[in-house]
């Protein structure tokens, strides 16, 4: 989940959101900007089932845990919104963190 820089200067930034298909001869381009599939790029990350919900920063660096398979279907949204804010808090510089 990279996130976007806005366009505007008070424009918030905001994550850009790929469906990835791990079979798929699509293509795409990678975090080093290379051209790749979706299946190179999900080999890559040893992605190897779906779903997973993974969040990046910078340079391909892993903002938090994976969320791996449907866990809980009760408790799922839950994960989901916790990931995104840890993901979040990490990408805000320390000065802009409060």
């Amino acid at each position: 989940m990279p996130m976007q820089a806005a366009s505007e200067k008070n424009t918030p930034r905001r994550a850009i959101i790929r469906q990835i298909d791990l079979k798929s001869s699509l293509s795409m381009i990678d975090f080093a900007g290379q051209r790749v599939t979706h299946s190179q790029f999900a080999q890559a990350q040893n992605i190897k089932f779906a779903p997973v919900v993974a969040f990046y920063g910078k340079d391909e660096t892993p903002l938090t845990d994976p969320l791996m398979g449907t866990m809980l279907p009760d408790f799922y949204s839950q994960y989901l919104d916790d990931a995104l804010a840890i993901a979040t808090l990490k990408l805000i510089p320390p000065n802009r963190a409060k």
